[in-house]
């Protein structure tokens, strides 16, 4: 399976295993049909593992194509490169001076923790940060000591 996602409080979360083109258009289904459900915008974290193979050309451009439509279902949408050391430190530089200059700055972040992204949100969730992390770690295949790096 290339990723797992779950519903936690108004967030959307996904923990990439291997990104995939098909799995572009469910995922952008998921997240909207998660909108509709709560009645208003979810907040979107993605998670990419240490380990997880970057993405194909193919699908990061189809992920760029589908960032307006994520943005529409979502009131934010927040990456989460875990691990420590250079090479995830220049991922995340990266991403974030991406993030910087486009149109959807301040819409599209990047953190170094599921705890730091949580905190960003925080006052616009009805449950507190610890009880989600609780939450999160019986839903998805995650240490609870990878939440806090």
């Amino acid at each position: 399976m290339p990723y797992v996602s779950a519903i936690i409080d108004r967030i959307h979360f996904v923990r990439w295993i291997n990104p995939l083109m098909v799995d572009v258009d469910p995922l952008v289904r998921e997240v909207i049909a998660a909108r509709q459900e709560l009645g208003e915008p979810v907040f979107g974290i993605a998670i990419v593992p240490f380990d997880c193979p970057p993405p194909a050309d193919d699908v990061r451009a189809a992920w760029t194509k589908r960032v307006s439509q994520l943005l529409e279902a979502a009131e934010s949408l927040h990456f989460v490169i875990e691990g420590s050391g250079f090479r995830l430190t220049i991922m995340r530089s990266a991403l974030t001076t991406i993030t910087f200059l486009s149109a959807n700055r301040g819409r599209v972040l990047v953190h170094s923790t599921v705890t730091h992204a949580l905190h960003r949100i925080e006052s616009r969730l009805t449950m507190k940060v610890p009880r989600i992390l609780e939450l999160l770690t019986t839903k998805l295949p995650i240490k609870r000591d990878l939440l806090n790096e």
